[in-house]
């Protein structure tokens, strides 16, 4: 897959141009400690890689004797144990679980909300208590329970679901357990598959999960209680969410512990004007409210106290959905990373060739070893020629006494940030010019990739687990 981003098939794109105790109460806790966890962003990931692309997450979930058609499963059922034996255990059936799948449409990425994972919270922490699974443990109806534990408020009315699943075994097991749904049935699927629906819905644009850990030998729930409150308010959103993360495991996913924090997520016009930005949460997940803002091209900056160090553009259109990034081997933005060097900033993911420092070699290795092209090329098409020069040359920046304003497609090629005599004589003495595309016959390291998502994973259990949606909520403002 070439660098860059899609977008889960909604109108909303994404290019990615350059490196780029239990009583009820409404928590006053921070912002840190409403986020979601390494294992909350897991599961959100997971979810949204399945709204992206249902069949395909089927066969990342599940092993088939055929990828896409395959209508027996092979042997293990699936890499995770855990999957392996509750697909055992309820005897699921492969070819009508495909089917099933098959007939699933993709839907836009949901986004972390704190209300909803506080009366997810609420409601996991209820079922420790009590020592049970159900959705009655409170006298409450969905609605009242959201509103009142978590304050989600349905001011523009709106949906709300449930699915609660206390005999979680890992992340993955419970991702599984609720997408394919299994239960006792004949099919070894629940009927309906509300768990599936709920998560597939492209209605709901907000979801809050909470995972607690339960190790008491006196209780059977456990070793992990699980809730998710999937929501939308009509009068909020959409919503710009994803991951930031280095893949440490390079596995082109987001797994625990890869997120990267300190890092602020901005919305740019184009002419530079910030609209809306948010700081990452401690996980790596992000979300930016995009209510208010007009049907525009707007720029995605990622930046740290240092300069930024990725951007990505992005045109929003008026359909109300949300959008979140998904993006493989992104390229590096050279300009944020000669800024860099100039004042002396030193970040870890700068440090492109691993030898455990930032100086200008990392510069170099950007060029010649990522971007396997030459001094010169302006443009980053892969090869110096004339275009590259007229590019430059009409960029009317050449020792224009203008201090620091030069950019590598513009002509600083030597780090200064001016275009002087002094780049062109690097470039034409590297001896790259119009020698075409550089060979590059070694794959690309991996080095530290700095990756946006919002295309997912799940999960669930062996034992039975609960679902509840598709709750309406209407209610006026006043």
């Amino acid at each position: 897959m070439r660098s860059g981003s899609t977008l889960n098939g909604w109108s909303r794109r994404i290019r990615i141009t350059m490196v780029v105790g239990l009583s009820l109460f409404v928590s006053t806790s921070s912002l840190q400690a409403e986020s979601p966890s390494p294992e909350e962003q897991l599961w959100l990931q997971l979810i949204n890689r399945f709204r992206a692309d249902p069949v395909g997450e089927l066969d990342l979930i599940s092993n088939y004797t055929t990828v896409d058609i395959g209508q027996e499963f092979a042997d293990p059922k699936a890499n995770n144990s855990n999957v392996a034996q509750a697909l055992d255990f309820f005897e699921v059936d492969a070819a009508i679980l495909r089917q099933q799948f098959q007939q699933l449409e993709a839907a836009p990425p949901l986004a972390w909300s704190e209300s909803l994972y506080r009366s997810a919270k609420y409601y996991s922490d209820l079922m420790i208590e009590t020592d049970s699974q159900s959705h009655d443990l409170d006298g409450l109806n969905l609605l009242d329970r959201v509103q009142t534990a978590g304050g989600f408020d349905f001011f523009g009315g709106g949906r709300i679901g449930e699915n609660i699943f206390a005999y979680t075994k890992d992340v993955e097991h419970g991702h599984a357990g609720f997408i394919i749904d299994w239960g006792g049935s004949p099919t070894g699927i629940q009927n309906p598959p509300g768990h599936r629906d709920s998560l597939i819905n492209p209605e709901f644009r907000e979801v809050g999960i909470s995972i607690l850990a339960e190790a008491d030998d006196q209780t059977i729930v456990g070793p992990l209680v699980t809730t998710q409150h999937l929501g939308v308010d009509y009068a909020d959103g959409p919503y710009l969410t994803g991951a930031i993360f280095s893949d440490t495991d390079d596995n082109d996913f987001y797994s625990i512990g890869e997120g990267l924090t300190d890092v602020t997520v901005q919305l740019h016009r184009l002419n530079g004007e910030v609209v809306a930005s948010a700081e990452a949460y401690a996980s790596g997940g992000y979300r930016i409210d995009l209510s208010g803002l007009s049907e525009d091209s707007y720029r995605i900056v990622l930046a740290t106290d240092s300069p930024v160090f990725w951007s990505a553009d992005m045109t929003l259109s008026d359909d109300g959905n949300n959008v979140g990034f998904d993006l493989k081997d992104p390229q590096y933005d050279i300009d944020s990373i000669t800024r860099a060097i100039q004042q002396d900033i030193e970040w870890q993911p700068y440090d492109l060739n691993l030898d455990g420092q930032f100086t200008t070699a990392d510069r170099d290795y950007l060029i010649d070893d990522i971007f396997h092209t030459f001094y010169g090329d302006a443009n980053l098409d892969g090869e110096f020629n004339s275009t590259d020069l007229v590019q430059v040359l009409v960029s009317g920046e050449y020792e224009d006494q203008r201090p620091l304003n030069s950019t590598w497609s513009t002509g600083d090629w030597n780090g200064d940030l001016e275009f002087t005599t002094g780049d062109l004589v690097l470039a034409l003495s590297a001896g790259g010019y119009e020698k075409g595309p550089r060979s590059h016959p070694i794959p690309e390291p991996t080095s530290i990739s700095l990756l946006l998502l919002s295309v997912l994973w799940l999960g669930r259990s062996v034992l039975r687990a609960n679902s509840r949606s598709d709750f309406s909520a209407s209610r006026g403002r006043g």
